[in-house]
């Protein structure tokens, strides 16, 4: 997934949660409420991750970008 895609990705994600920016602690919100609603988990470190608010040593899985384009349809 290129920058412009994890972007926008990002920007569905908020929309859907109802944030307008995202703090280490709304990642632990954020991993429950896509829990709840794709039943797939995804912890608040990949959110991190996924948000920028830690170094990424890699790419995210794409098991973990289908689960983020999951819960932000």
């Amino acid at each position: 997934m290129d920058d412009k895609a994890l972007k926008e990705l990002r920007a569905r994600v908020c929309l859907k949660a109802g944030l307008s920016s995202v703090t280490s602690w709304e990642c632990r919100f954020l991993s429950e409420e896509i829990s709840k609603s794709t039943k797939k988990m995804i912890s608040a470190t990949t959110l991190k991750r996924f948000f920028g608010l830690v170094a990424v040593k890699y790419k995210l899985s794409k098991y973990t970008l289908s689960i983020l384009e999951e819960y932000a349809d």
